[in-house]
């Protein structure tokens, strides 16, 4: 039940992500029109961690404070979600959708 109720968490917190604009192509890679946006992270921790109040973002020139959402435990690990905006000083590509490849 509490796998189950974990997936759902996940799932739900996927459908209501941030929409991207996207403003030009350079190398076959994407890249953001705007220098900064919202994003959401899921972490996992061992049983027992009570996961940080903020993180630092920083993955392919995005970097930025996100701030803990909430937590629960699926059985097997904490399932920590984080939320908060990322800016980028350049160019920096963003990640293909779901299940499309590069």
């Amino acid at each position: 039940m509490r796998k189950y109720l974990g997936a759902m968490l996940v799932f739900s917190l996927l459908l209501f992500g941030t929409p991207l604009t996207i403003g030009a192509s350079t190398n076959g890679e994407d890249v953001e029109a705007a220098q900064s946006r919202t994003i959401t992270v899921y972490k996992q921790y061992s049983l027992g961690t009570i996961p940080p109040k903020y993180i630092t973002h920083n993955t392919n020139g995005w970097t930025g404070r996100l701030t803990l959402q909430g937590y629960q435990s699926t059985g097997d690990f904490i399932l920590a979600i984080y939320r908060g905006v990322v800016s980028c000083s350049g160019t920096c590509p963003i990640a293909p959708a779901q299940g499309q490849n590069k």
